[in-house]
C-alpha cells in the first residue's frame, strides 16, 4: 500500500510540474524542457518565463535600445545559460545589462548594426561563446577587453578590412575558436593567439598564405587544428612550407576556392598530423602537381578540384597519389582523366573506404577498383561512361554506396551487376542516363526498379528516363513494361515444357469430351464406317418396313412398355412394336441392329424416364432417331414422358429434343387423362 501511495504522489507531482510549465509559458513563446522560443514576435520587451527556463531565444524581435530594464523580467532565478538576440534590430546597448545573468555563457548577438555598444558591457566574465557576427563592431575595442572565460569567438561579416594584428586578443589567452570569416581582410599576424585551435578566415582578401612562426622559428599557434582559407586570392604555398613546422598540430587544412596554380613537392609533407586536405575548385586558369605535391604519411581525406581552367586539367604524373598511403577518402572533381592511365594513379590506395571521380570525363569504369577491396562508397557521376562491368564489383564486398548517375549508361543487364552485388548495396544511385527502352533493360526494370526499388537513390524513379524509341522518348523507364515472353526466346527446355503441357491439357479435354460425348462419337463412327462399305445400311422404302415403331426404353421401365404400351399398340390396335429384348437378332453389333431397326420401322416411340435419361445406350438410341427425325420429318418421332426428369440426367441432345418436339406424358395412375393420353399416341401412330 505504502509504495503504492508514493507512486501515486510521484505521477502526480509529474502532472502537476508539466502543467505549471505549460500553464507559466507566455502565450508568445513556445516552452519545451529548459527552452523558451519566443522569435520572431516583433517583442520589444521579454515576456516572464517559468523559473525553470535555462535557453532563450529572442531573436527576430524589436529590441532597439537594450537597457537593464529590458532584462527586468528576467532575475537571478533563471539562470539562464543561452540567450539568442540576433536580428533584433538593437542599435544602442546600455551599461550592466547582464549584471543579473550570472549563469549567461552562450550569446547570439549577430546582426545587429551597433552604433553605441561598449564590449565590456557584452563580454561578461562568464560569456564562453559569443557570436557578433554582422555588428559592425571595431575590432580593436577587443584590446581593451579581458576574459579569462571566453573560448569562441564569431566576427563574420563586420567589415573588418585591411590587415587585422591578433595581438588585440591577447588578453583573452583560452580563446580556441575564432572566425573572421566574409570580411575585408587581406592580412593577418597571428600573435596572441596560443591557445587558438581552429581559426577560419574564410571569404577574405588574402594574397599570401598566413605566417605562422615568429622570428624565432617557433610556433605562434602550437594548438592550432582546423584552418580555414577558402576562397581567398592565394595563389601559392610557399608561407605554407615555410610555416609546416609550426603547424605540427594541423589535422584539417582547407584551401578551396583560390586561385592555386602550382603545387610543388612536399608541399604538405611536413605537415606530421594533416589528415584532412580540402582543394575543391581551384580557379585557376592552370593546374600544375609535381609528382609528389601531395605527399603525406598522414592523410587520410583528400578533395581536389578546378573549376576555373577552360580545359579541365590532367595530372603531369600518374603517380601522384603513390605517397599518400594513408588516404581513405579522395575526391576528384573536373580533371580530364580520359587519357589517364588509372590503376597506376590508384594502385598504391589500398586502404582507400570511399573514392568519388566526378566530372572527369571517365570512358569506362577503372579496371583498378576491384583491386580497392576497403571501399564501401564509389561515386562516378557525371562522366562518359557507357557500360558496366559485372566483374569489377563481385570482390568489393563492403562496397555499400554506388553512384553512376549522369552518365552514358543505355544497357543494364544482369552482365553489368549481379544480385549479389545488389543485395549488399543500400545505396544505388545511377539516375540521368540515356536508357534505350528495349528488350535488354527487361532485367534491369523487374530485378532493380521493381524489385530493389528500396536501395534506389530517395526511391526516385522520374529520374530514370528513356532515350530512345522515339515513341518513348522522356517517360520513364516503368512505362516501358514488356511480358517476359516480348524479351526471351524459348530455350529447348521450355518447348518441350510447353508442349508436355499442352499434349496433357488435350488429353484431359478429350478424356473429358469422350465421356460426356461418348455415344454420339461412337454412333458418327458407325455411320463412318457405313459409308466406307464396312456395313450395308438398307433403304426405308416402304416395302423394306418391318415395324410399325421401333420402341425404345430402359430396362427399369420394361414393366410400363409391357403391360401397358404393348397391350395397348399391339394388343388392341394390332401394330408391330420393335422391341430390343424380343426383336433384336443374334450375329450383329447392337448398334447396328439399333440403326437397322429404326431405319425399318415407321415410327420411333421414346419412353423417357430418368433411367432413360442416364443410360448410355438409351442415349446412343436416342441420337439415332433425331437423325431420323431430320430426314423424314417431326411425324416420325413420338416422345412419351413418364416423369419429371431431374436436371443432373439432362443430356444436352436429350434437352434439346424435349424444348423443340411436342411430347406426351403419362398421367398418373387413376387419372382420367389416360384415356386422353392413348388417343394421342394412337392418333399419333396413324400419322
Amino acid at each position: 500500500m505504502y509504495s503504492k501511495d508514493i507512486s501515486s504522489r510521484a505521477v502526480l507531482a509529474l502532472f502537476s510540474l508539466f502543467t505549471v510549465t505549460a500553464n507559466d509559458c507566455p502565450s508568445v513563446c513556445r516552452c519545451y524542457n529548459i527552452t523558451a522560443d519566443c522569435s520572431n514576435q516583433n517583442l520589444s520587451y521579454i515576456p516572464k518565463l517559468p523559473k525553470h527556463i535555462q535557453e532563450i531565444d529572442l531573436s527576430g524581435n524589436f529590441y532597439e535600445n537594450l537597457t537593464k530594464q529590458t532584462f527586468e523580467n528576467v532575475s537571478k532565478e533563471h539562470k539562464v545559460d543561452y540567450l539568442d538576440l540576433s536580428v533584433c534590430n538593437i542599435v544602442d546597448v546600455g551599461p550592466g545589462i547582464f549584471e543579473d545573468l550570472l549563469y549567461l555563457r552562450n550569446l547570439n548577438f549577430s546582426d545587429n548594426v551597433f552604433k553605441h555598444a561598449n564590449l565590456s558591457d557584452i563580454i561578461t566574465s562568464s560569456i564562453e561563446v559569443i557570436d557578433l557576427s554582422g555588428t559592425e563592431i571595431d575590432i580593436h575595442e577587443f584590446a581593451t577587453i579581458e576574459s579569462q572565460s571566453l573560448q569562441k569567438l564569431f566576427l563574420n561579416k563586420n567589415k573588418i578590412k585591411n590587415r587585422v594584428n591578433s595581438s588585440i586578443f591577447k588578453n583573452l589567452p583560452n580563446i580556441k575558436e575564432l572566425t573572421l570569416a566574409d570580411n575585408g581582410i587581406y592580412n593577418i599576424s597571428l600573435e596572441g593567439l596560443r591557445n587558438i585551435s581552429s581559426l577560419s578566415l574564410q571569404l577574405n582578401e588574402i594574397i599570401f598564405f598566413p605566417t605562422f612562426c615568429d622570428p624565432d622559428n617557433k610556433s605562434l599557434t602550437p594548438s592550432l587544428v582546423y584552418l580555414d582559407v577558402q576562397q581567398n586570392h592565394i595563389s601559392n604555398l610557399i608561407n605554407l612550407e615555410k610555416s609546416s613546422k609550426c603547424l605540427t598540430t594541423l589535422t584539417h587544412l582547407a584551401l578551396s576556392y583560390n586561385p592555386i596554380r602550382i603545387l610543388k613537392n612536399n608541399t604538405f609533407a611536413h605537415l606530421p598530423n594533416l589528415t584532412n586536405l580540402y582543394l575543391e575548385n581551384l580557379f585557376s586558369v592552370e593546374n600544375i602537381f609535381e609528382e609528389m605535391s601531395l605527399s603525406s604519411n598522414s592523410l587520410q581525406e583528400l578533395h581536389i578540384g578546378n573549376i576555373g581552367a577552360k580545359y579541365p586539367p590532367t595530372f603531369d604524373s600518374n603517380r601522384v597519389f603513390k605517397h599518400t598511403p594513408e588516404l581513405v577518402k579522395l575526391s576528384i572533381a573536373r580533371f580530364d582523366l580520359m587519357n589517364t592511365n588509372m590503376s597506376l594513379l590508384l594502385e598504391f590506395l589500398l586502404k582507400l573506404e570511399e573514392l568519388v571521380i566526378n566530372d572527369c570525363h571517365l570512358l569506362q569504369i577503372p579496371r583498378i577498383i576491384s583491386s580497392l577491396k576497403r571501399l564501401k562508397v564509389l561515386d562516378l557521376g557525371t562522366n562518359y561512361i557507357g557500360a558496366l562491368n559485372y566483374h569489377l564489383f563481385e570482390d568489393l564486398r563492403g562496397l555499400k554506396n554506388l553512384t553512376l548517375m549522369a552518365n552514358r549508361i543505355s544497357v543494364i543487364d544482369n552482365n553489368s551487376i549481379s544480385i549479389a552485388t545488389l543485395d549488399r548495396l543500400s545505396l544505388l544511385d545511377i539516375r540521368f542516363n540515356p536508357y534505350a527502352c528495349n528488350c535488354d533493360l527487361y532485367w534491369f526494370i523487374n530485378s532493380v526498379l521493381k524489385e530493389r526499388k528500396d536501395i534506389l537513390f530517395q526511391n526516385d524513379l522520374s529520374s530514370y528516363q528513356c532515350s530512345s524509341p522515339k515513341n518513348l522518348y522522356n517517360r520513364t523507364l516503368t512505362d516501358y513494361n514488356p511480358s517476359y515472353y516480348e524479351c526471351h526466346s524459348l530455350t529447348m527446355q521450355e518447348a518441350i515444357a510447353i508442349a508436355t503441357v499442352c499434349i496433357f491439357i488435350l488429353l484431359i479435354i478429350l478424356v473429358v469430351l469422350y465421356k460426356k460425348y461418348k455415344w454420339h462419337i461412337k454412333y458418327y463412327a458407325y455411320l463412318l464406317r457405313s459409308r466406307k462399305g464396312y456395313e450395308k445400311i438398307e433403304g426405308t422404302d416402304e416395302s423394306d418396313i418391318l415395324f410399325d415403331a421401333f420402341v425404345a426404353y430402359n430396362e427399369d421401365d420394361r414393366s410400363w412398355v409391357i403391360s401397358n404400351l404393348m397391350s395397348e399398340l399391339e394388343g388392341k390396335e394390332q401394330y408391330r412394336l420393335c422391341l430390343h429384348e424380343r426383336d433384336f437378332l443374334p450375329g450383329r453389333t447392337i448398334f447396328s441392329q439399333i440403326s437397322h431397326t429404326i431405319k425399318r420401322s415407321r415410327k420411333v416411340i421414346l419412353v423417357i424416364s430418368n433411367s432413360f435419361a442416364k443410360s448410355q445406350w438409351c442415349q446412343y438410341e436416342t441420337l439415332v432417331a433425331q437423325d431420323r427425325l431430320i430426314d423424314d420429318g417431326a411425324n416420325v418421332l413420338i416422345v412419351v414422358l413418364l416423369g419429371e426428369i431431374q436436371s443432373k440426367y439432362m443430356t444436352d441432345s436429350l434437352h434439346m429434343l424435349l424444348r423443340s418436339m411436342t411430347y406426351i406424358r403419362w398421367p398418373s395412375a387413376n387419372s382420367p387423362g389416360r384415356e386422353l393420353f392413348w388417343n394421342k399416341i394412337k392418333l399419333a401412330m396413324k400419322q
